[in-house]
């Protein structure tokens, strides 16, 4: 068996279609780990054109997410003067 180094998932991006759901289609890349206690984990950002179209994919937090279940993978908008969007690298 063979390994290749840099492609687990916290070292590549992930790429989402979402038919219907273009402007939240796209690659996320890996930013970091959640360190709230009931949602941990990885989490990716896309950046979009703009901070309007730029999202987290991470997973939820069901006392902040009413529809989602404890570990269900969501997609949050950026929130403006609370989140800050990390720097685009190309």
């Amino acid at each position: 068996m063979e390994r290749y180094t840099g492609c687990g998932e916290r070292h590549s991006c992930i790429e989402i279609h979402l038919q219907n759901f273009h402007y939240l289609s796209g690659k996320y890349c890996f930013q970091g780990e959640n360190a709230a206690r009931r949602s941990q984990g990885p989490v990716y950002f896309k950046h979009g054109m703009t901070p309007q179209e730029s999202f987290w994919l991470m997973r939820a937090d069901a006392s902040r997410h009413q529809l989602c279940d404890d570990g269900d993978w969501v997609l949050q908008r950026v929130e403006a003067g609370k989140d800050r969007c990390p720097p685009l690298i190309s």
